[in-house]
């Protein structure tokens, strides 16, 4: 659903803003003071999605690799099946076209709908390391240990509909509304440790925390904000969009009130944006916790179009 939206408003905005010109990227936006103050890193959408390795990748002087990703587990409950419609009648070859204008005077067309709640869990880690000593001394990886949970009411209701000639023919139509997302995530550098956790149920905004445990440091905790705005690269220029959306395009993090950086999920190339401040520990945090927030919604597409 989402890619399919995306494209279409692609082309719905190179027409608005650039009076047919091509929309060359997308973005969300920034500060102006924050952005001038950022290094950028641009990071590859995995075309293929089916190996481990085809997530792994460079990124500026960060190597991200031994990659693991487990099959996912599903559980279904509170199934609930019915059937309506004529499908239980049986009708002589000679009454088709009877049953033709019973099925569309009263509404009789045969279906069958099955409803039933979904429990989906997955997992998946790897490591960071950077390429650069002079950028960070301490060589040792950053592991991210992540774990995917989601709920879903499901409706799947498949319809038999028969033409003039008494054809026959059948058509599903699935339902999802997600009740809760949930994602949790230990980001572990030899004895020390980061917790990144991510909460949404319903339509209400994602709660995402970012911090070391059992501490009462301020400087040990990040406040994450969430952003529905984006921009769009229109002639070598990022334009605001027209369009108000209701899906998260994006994530500002925050220290004691300075943004220490920020992430992008949308465009060709979603991007990281990290504090030039930020000594070598942080940045190297706060990319780790990017990039598995990148995973995250690369292997659960459905979370931000609750």
């Amino acid at each position: 659903m989402r890619t399919r939206f995306t494209l279409i408003l692609a082309a719905s905005l190179t027409l608005v803003l650039s009076g047919c010109q091509t929309v060359q990227d997308q973005r969300m936006p920034l500060s102006p003071s924050f952005a001038a103050n950022a290094e950028v890193i641009s990071i590859k959408k995995p075309v293929m999605q089916f190996k481990d390795k085809h997530f792994e990748q460079l990124a500026a002087d960060f190597d991200i690799h031994s990659m693991n990703i487990s099959r996912g587990r599903t559980e279904r409950s509170k199934q609930f099946f019915s059937s309506s419609g004529s499908k239980g009648i049986t009708l002589q070859t000679s009454d088709r076209f009877s049953r033709f204008i019973w099925d569309q005077l009263l509404g009789l067309q045969a279906a069958n709908k099955i409803q039933y709640e979904l429990a989906a869990e997955r997992e998946y880690r790897f490591q960071v390391s950077t390429r650069n000593p002079l950028t960070d001394a301490n060589q040792i990886p950053i592991e991210a240990q992540c774990q995917i949970f989601y709920f879903d009411r499901v409706q799947r209701i498949e319809r038999e509909v028969v033409d003039k000639k008494g054809k026959t023919s059948t058509s599903t139509e699935t339902q999802n509304e997600r009740v809760q997302s949930f994602l949790r995530c230990e980001l572990v550098q030899g004895a020390k440790s980061w917790i990144l956790t991510l909460d949404m149920e319903g339509n209400q905004p994602p709660l995402v925390h970012l911090g070391r445990p059992i501490s009462e440091d301020a400087d040990d905790f990040y406040q994450i904000d969430t952003e529905r705005g984006n921009q769009y690269l229109v002639n070598g220029q990022w334009r605001e969009s027209p369009f108000q959306f209701k899906t998260i395009s994006g994530l500002h993090i925050f220290k004691k009130e300075t943004q220490v950086g920020a992430m992008s999920f949308e465009g060709q190339m979603p991007k990281v944006w990290l504090n030039r401040s930020n000594n070598a520990e942080t940045r190297k945090v706060l990319f780790t916790a990017s990039y598995a927030l990148m995973m995250y919604d690369w292997l659960d597409k459905d979370w931000r179009d609750q």
